[in-house]
C-alpha cells in the first residue's frame, strides 16, 4: 500500500475499451504495483536519508522476470530475487542456525543463499517512459483522493 494510507481511496482500472486485451490489463496492474513500490521507496529514502542501491524482491511475484525487470526500471535500481519463495522460513532457519552454531556458520549459509540469486537491472531506454507514467500515476492518485474524500462525506 501507499506510504500515506487513505481509507476512502478505492481501486479501479481506467482507460478500458473493447480493444484492450487481458495482457493489457495485467500489464497495467503490474505497472501500478511498481509505481506504489516507487512511492514507498521514495518515502523511505527521504525519511531515512538513505539511497538504497539495490532492492531485495521476495514472494511469489518475484518469480516473474517481467515484473522484476519492470521494478528495476521503475525504481532505477538493481533488483535481486531468489530461486525459491519461502524466504521467511529460510530466514528463520538461518537465525536458528546462528543460535545453535554461531554467526560464522549462519553467515556461510546466508552467503550460499545469496549466491543463488538473480539480478535484474533497469532497462535504460525505458526509464524515461516509466518516469513519465509514474508522474501521471501520482497526479491521478492525488485527484482520486479528492474525489473519493468528497464522495465519502
Amino acid at each position: 500500500g501507499s506510504p500515506t494510507p487513505d481509507p476512502n481511496l478505492r481501486g479501479g482500472i481506467f482507460g478500458l475499451s473493447y480493444q484492450k486485451r487481458d495482457e493489457d490489463i495485467l500489464k497495467a496492474i503490474l505497472e501500478s504495483i511498481s509505481f506504489v513500490a516507487e512511492e514507498n521507496l521514495s518515502f523511505l529514502e527521504k525519511k531515512l536519508r538513505v539511497d538504497f542501491q539495490e532492492i531485495r524482491f521476495v514472494g511469489g511475484l518475484s518469480r516473474s522476470h517481467y515484473l522484476s525487470t519492470l521494478l528495476a526500471t521503475v525504481l532505477k535500481k538493481k533488483v535481486i530475487t531468489f530461486n525459491f519463495n519461502q524466504n521467511a522460513a529460510y530466514g528463520a532457519a538461518i537465525l536458528a542456525l546462528v543460535g545453535l552454531e554461531g554467526w560464522e556458520t549462519g553467515l556461510a549459509v546466508l552467503h550460499n543463499f545469496l549466491a543463488k540469486s538473480k539480478q535484474y537491472l533497469p532497462i535504460e531506454d525505458k526509464i524515461q517512459k516509466y518516469h513519465s507514467k509514474y508522474s501521471q500515476h501520482l497526479v491521478m492518485v492525488k485527484k482520486l483522493r479528492t474525489i473519493m474524500k468528497n464522495l465519502s462525506i
